[in-house]
């Protein structure tokens, strides 16, 4: 059979197919370039910590699934805990010591680089956050 599809053709109905397999799951796919592999694992990584019902379950669940892509050939991916160590502040604690809304202590975190782990914000991070905002002023 004589494919008649221009080469752009072809390129995009591969894509869509690798990405279709991807959505149901069959992962590897052969082809990914490293920047796609990312994108799968980060957001089965994203999956799972929005769905576990606490923070010890996603861990493990992560670790697990870093493990698995590790097999793969996924070097790049440690498991690395990088949180710190400490007392941690919900958005709304936040902002009541800082003196503002949630939403600012949210542009904080988008825009201006406070950090907010699964468990909340590192009281050490927001201290310091903030006595940076003093000096700024």
């Amino acid at each position: 059979m004589i494919d008649r599809r221009t080469p752009g053709e072809r390129r995009r109905a591969q894509h869509q197919s690798a990405h279709d397999n991807a959505r149901r799951g069959r992962w590897p796919i052969a082809g990914d370039k490293p920047v796609d592999a990312a994108r799968t694992i980060a957001s089965q990584l994203l999956r799972i910590i929005e769905t576990a019902p606490d923070i010890d379950t996603a861990r493990n669940q992560a670790g697990q699934l870093v493990e698995r892509v590790r097999g793969w050939g996924q070097t790049w991916l440690a498991a690395i805990d990088d949180s710190p160590e400490g007392p941690f502040w919900s958005r709304e604690q936040v902002a009541k010591l800082a003196g503002v809304t949630p939403n600012a202590v949210t542009n904080w975190t988008t825009r201006h680089g406070l950090t907010r782990y699964p468990q909340g914000y590192a009281e050490r991070e927001v201290m310091d956050f903030l006595a940076r905002r003093r000096k700024a002023a």
